[in-house]
């Protein structure tokens, strides 16, 4: 969002689905996710921001823009078809591509 626009490298970020036990105890998704206005380019990156009251004013006001971020309604198909395939498709035709997921354990990498 600030200074030029990178089409060296892609972010996508999942929020994850809530585990069941996280339900039973009564805890909430606390992200907010929407598209940057005014952004020169289809789709325009995504903002996500911390939305609770349970934290200092400083993280409530926190937010990170990346290329993509799916919600936690998204599923691996749709991170799959999303993040990864049209770099499959580059990687065949001899483009140089790294893919790094990072996470939690058991988060669906």
């Amino acid at each position: 969002e600030m200074g030029k626009i990178n089409e060296t490298f892609s972010v996508f970020i999942r929020i994850r689905p809530l585990l069941d036990r996280e339900v039973r105890a009564g805890a909430s998704n606390c992200f907010a996710v929407s598209d940057v206005d005014n952004f020169p380019r289809d789709p325009p990156p995504q903002r996500i921001s911390v939305q609770t009251s349970d934290v200092s004013e400083a993280e409530a006001r926190a937010s990170f823009v990346f290329n993509r971020v799916f919600e936690d309604s998204h599923g691996q198909d749709d991170v799959y078809r999303s993040a990864a395939e049209p770099y499959v498709a580059d990687f065949l035709n001899n483009t140089n591509v790294t893919i790094f997921a990072y996470g939690q354990t058991g988060t669906g990498k």
